[in-house]
């Protein structure tokens, strides 16, 4: 019996420049009987080797290589690929080498034996021989399948009628554009035109030339012609044209019109020809050259507008793991790159700071291959002298033209109009991933007079985007363009510094005038975000032209606006990093201002707001910053009225580290101060109201805190209408006291109304605007018992935090805790500690402001730790929380009385029933006084206490307590809430001589602000 053979009798492992030669190989092998699978092969970094390895490998009984130069070169980035062959292969499967061009052997490779092709020259019977001989069983010869298809035309013989340029061996990736152009062609769309589109469209030097030339090679086998037609000029086309009639043996006419047509009907009796029309500039210039459609037709252009003739196929500059392997090939060739992690760093580096455009790689290839220098040497130049004068050095290999005579010969012509020169100017100043047409267009007139000239007309500004378009250096689109940042270079560094300074004066004041006054509704939240980006382009320039002559004409108070604005924008839409960076470049350039009580003011300002963005990211720093800008502005004789809004910063900061006395003293001062300078239904006034109200209900004094978030609405209803953005933070902040006042209804009202402006206003429900509101809902909504409302509310939040990624953040802590609380709630306790668990967690450095919450997390943990009967370590959680809790509010505040109830709770599971009544009597006295004795807190505590005494032997006092509670918990819930069936149930169980045992706990919550409004 024969032995069973595996599913794959072999597999080629082959790159695909050699792809033609893997066809030809695997249909002589199948001819012969063998089962052959070829592997797909690139070696490019950014691909899963072990995957390539995959099952074909394990499966193959003998496994086959091409060798080639290109092999030999791209073997070097692909050691894992190695590895997994020789584990795959660890049973003795034989592993064969066919050389298809010379080529030194790997000796990083072991092969059971080696087939020399090209040894066979072009002698294609001789090749099929050292095959069938060299690879197929003896006995598997004569099982050829009937019917098998012929193989392809051997690749060791080129096509019988060919002139293409010689093929670069240095060519790396491009993998998915040559299939992508060879599918489309293969499934005859019609012919393809190589017109990129992602970065530059056809920028001169991004490879379309060697893509074709590649794309030829590599498929040579499926033509019988080949044709290469230079397409510069008419007279080059007529001559490549001609040639071709002599190579097909046609008669060549007097006129060249008639030659073309001879040879476009020798081609219709014809299917196996490729004709490459290279560099061509436009559909006009080839229309009487267009050849009969039996055939392919490739052109390369720098011109986009090809789709009335040819199906486009865009190609981008380099991927960067093309553009490392291709340094690395480049560099050191047979030896492969210097694998160090190190020398690959540099590399990187330096095809990022080349913007990965091939052919200033490979000028920079050939600098460093003439010089002796390495990559990171290279870099050093660059950073010394700059792009301009790199991109005259380097011979490039297979390019006439280094980069910079590229872009001379493209801005000769763009400089024939006036408008597309200033259009170029303009954009080389801006970020190039997204150059705002749009708003270019609509608001160019918005430029200093002599910058607007040539574009206010929007005819001339669409013919301009239509003739940098046309060359390839912008890509452009309805809304946006694109532009190469070398490109950018190139022009900049034609201009005089005098003349950059003009420039970026006029985009500093552009962007001013157009930035979104209002910039919380969605529409201007868009277009501000794409400004951004352009106010970070313009801070590299800013500093370049700050140390030269022309520094004097830096108009410095625009820069400090531009940066004043961004900073505040990215503040308010949760960039703290960004606004980080763009106030303190603001504060950078307040020192190129002369001193006096403006810049005094103006500097208190950024650095009030700098405060602000440090607190909000819980830097120690904050305080210091606040300090600095009222003690600077006081000094300076600034009028008090002016720091209010540095005061009311420094007031909130206050409050949130714990410091309530100070913090109101500082809000009410500011609250003066501002009264005396601003009309009493300002903005200012509001935004201090809402950080007083904060305090002042912090302090327990919830009836005090609602007349200041009152007011704080009302004005903010009345300024901006009841509709605005403005309005939501005002109505979260009331019903935070609401709902510790007990007024639950008045307070989802609140909430619901922000919520619905929010989302409308945004045009979306999962943003950073409304994720306060979700927690402070679910929050009420537990209070109320409404726990399927809760759990809604909660899940609408995790959602938003999953999708800002935010999972991590500190932030997080307080929706974590709720959620705890709520599963506690429902007795869920193991889920509920590991929700609250999860809350301290991400909570990695507490600082001033978190250490308030974790306090509150630490109350709420502590009833799940001992209802899972694990009452020590509830102890000892509940007294931390306790103590921070006397030290930051006082020991008889409500949120220090709520962790004394629970305190006492546990104390009551440990057997101390008479510290337990203590505690939660001083519950009762210490939040009687301020909440009132119908507060539904005082049924909690009245319940606990009840407990307690119950415990002591004193059941008709405990009875007494039970009824006290279950009063004020059923006027304020009604008989359907989870707590009041609690206090109920201990009722019925004393009077049925059963010891009560259900505890209340109060959740402590952090009701979350929105501080859009107020920085």
């Amino acid at each position: 019996m024969a032995e069973e053979r595996r599913q794959t009798d072999l597999l080629i492992s082959f790159i695909r420049q050699d792809q033609a030669w893997a066809g030809w190989v695997g249909t002589v092998l199948t001819r012969a009987g063998m089962t052959v699978a070829r592997q797909w092969w690139d070696f490019s970094p950014d691909q899963d080797y072990d995957d390539l390895a995959g099952q074909s490998v394990r499966e193959a009984s003998t496994i086959v290589v091409l060798l080639s130069p290109a092999f030999a070169n791209s073997l070097y980035a692909s050691r894992e690929w190695l590895v997994a062959l020789r584990q795959r292969t660890s049973d003795g499967s034989p592993v064969i080498a066919v050389v298809v061009e010379p080529a030194p052997v790997p000796e990083v490779l072991r092969f059971d034996r080696i087939i020399d092709l090209a040894a066979a020259e072009q002698d294609e019977e001789l090749a099929r021989t050292l095959i069938v001989d060299g690879i197929v069983p003896l006995s598997m010869r004569d099982s050829r399948p009937p019917g098998a298809a012929p193989p392809p035309r051997f690749p060791g013989r080129p096509a019988p009628i060919q002139n293409l340029p010689p093929r670069n061996p240095n060519f790396t990736g491009r993998v998915a554009e040559i299939d992508r152009l060879h599918a489309a062609i293969s499934a005859r769309l019609g012919p393809a035109v190589v017109t990129p589109a992602q970065t530059v469209h056809g920028l001169g030097g991004i490879g379309k030339t060697q893509l074709l030339i590649e794309y030829a090679y590599r498929f040579a086998v499926e033509y019988d012609i080949i044709w290469w037609i230079p397409a510069e000029q008419n007279e080059s086309i007529s001559t490549a044209i001609t040639g071709l009639a002599s190579q097909m043996a046609i008669t060549q006419h007097n006129f060249v019109d008639d030659t073309v047509t001879a040879v476009w009907n020798a081609l219709t009796q014809r299917g196996r020809w490729l004709l490459i029309f290279d560099n061509a500039d436009s559909p006009e210039q080839i229309e009487k050259y267009w050849p009969p459609q039996s055939g392919h037709v490739l052109i390369s252009s720098r011109n986009p507008s090809w789709r009335r003739v040819a199906a486009p196929v865009e190609l981008p500059v380099m991927r960067e793991s093309e553009a490392v392997a291709f340094l690395g090939k480049r560099l050191r060739g047979d030896q492969g790159p210097d694998g160090s992690a190190a020398a690959e760093d540099d590399r990187r580096a330096v095809a990022w700071r080349l913007g990965y455009l091939p052919l200033v790689l490979e000028q920079a290839a050939a600098y460093m291959e003439d010089t002796g220098l390495e990559p990171a040497d290279y870099l050093e130049l660059l950073a010394e002298v700059g792009e301009r004068e790199m991109l005259d050095r380097g011979r490039p290999a297979f390019h006439q033209d280094n980069m910079n005579r590229t872009l001379d010969l493209s801005t000769e012509e763009i400089r024939k109009s006036p408008e597309a020169a200033a259009l170029l100017t303009l954009c080389s100043f801006l970020y190039p991933d997204d150059l705002p047409r749009d708003l270019l267009a609509r608001h160019i007139g918005k430029m200093p007079r002599e910058l607007r000239r040539d574009l206010s007309v929007r005819l001339r500004f669409d013919d301009a985007v239509g003739v940098l378009s046309r060359y390839s250096i912008v890509s452009a689109a309805n809304r946006g363009m694109r532009i190469h940042r070398l490109v950018q270079s190139y022009a900049r560094e034609r201009l005089s510094n005098e003349e950059q300074v003009t420039w970026i004066n006029a985009i500093a004041a552009w962007i001013i005038t157009i930035a979104p006054t209002d910039d919380l509704r969605i529409d201007s939240r868009n277009q501000a975000d794409r400004l951004v980006p352009h106010v970070r382009g313009l801070v590299d320039h800013l500093k370049l032209l700050l140390d030269t002559d022309a520094a004097s004409g830096i108009e410095v108070p625009i820069f400090v606006r531009l940066f004043d604005l961004a900073g505040v924008y990215l503040h308010r839409v949760g960039r703290l990093a960004d606004a980080d960076g763009a106030l303190r470049r603001a504060l950078t350039l307040i020192e190129y201002l002369p001193p006096g009580p403006d810049r005094a003011l103006q500097e208190a300002r950024l650095r009030s707001k700098l405060g602000g963005v440090l607190h909000d990211q819980a830097s120690p720093g904050a305080v210091e910053q606040l300090l600095d800008a009222l003690r600077e502005a006081e000094s300076s004789g600034v009028a008090p009225a002016k720091t209010a809004t540095i005061r009311s910063r420094y007031g909130r900061y206050l409050q949130e580290t714990g410091k309530l006395r100070p913090a109101e003293e500082e809000l009410e001062r500011a609250l003066a101060d501002a009264s005396g300078g601003y009309p009493s239904d300002s903005p200012v006034i509001a935004a201090i109201c809402s950080n007083l109200g904060r305090t002042l209900q912090d302090l327990g004094r919830m009836p005090d805190a609602q007349v200041q978030y009152e007011k704080a609405l009302a004005i903010t209803g009345r300024r901006f209408g009841e509709n605005d953005v403005r309005v939501p933070p005002r109505r979260n902040d009331l019903a935070g006291v609401l709902q510790y006042r007990g007024f639950f209804e008045d307070a989802v009202r609140q909430l619901e109304s922000a919520l619905d402006a929010t989302c409308t206003a945004y045009g979306a429900r999962r943003i950073p605007q409304a994720l306060p509101i979700f927690v402070n809902l679910g929050a009420v909504r537990h209070d109320l018992g409404d726990h399927a409302g809760a759990h809604d509310a909660f899940e609408e939040a995790l959602t938003v935090v999953e999708a800002l990624g935010l999972a991590d953040h500190a932030s997080s802590a307080v929706l974590y805790t709720n959620i705890g609380a709520l599963l506690l709630a429902e007795g869920r306790g193991e889920a509920s500690e590991q929700w609250h668990r999860r809350a301290l967690g991400v909570i990695r450095e507490p600082g001033p402001r978190t250490g308030t919450w974790i306090l509150v997390i630490q109350n709420n943990l502590g009833p799940a730790l001992y209802m899972s009967n694990r009452a020590e370590e509830a102890l000892d959680t509940l007294g931390e929380a306790l103590r921070t809790c006397e030290r930051t509010f006082g020991p008889d505040h409500p949120r220090t009385a709520a962790v004394r109830s629970a305190f006492g709770n546990t104390l009551l599971r440990l057997g101390q029933p008479r510290a337990a009544a203590s505690e939660q009597r001083t519950a009762i006295d210490d939040t009687e006084p301020k909440y009132g004795s119908d507060h539904h807190r005082m049924a909690v505590y009245r319940n606990n206490l009840g407990l307690a005494i119950h415990a002591l032997g004193r059941h008709d006092e405990a009875r007494r307590e039970f009824a006290e509670a279950e009063r004020i918990a059923f006027a304020k819930f009604g008989p359907d809430h989870p707590g009041v069936r609690l206090i109920t149930g201990n009722i019925v169980l004393l009077d049925a001589g059963e010891p009560p045992v259900a505890e209340l706990h109060v959740t402590l919550r952090i009701h979350q602000r929105l501080r859009a409004v107020d920085g």
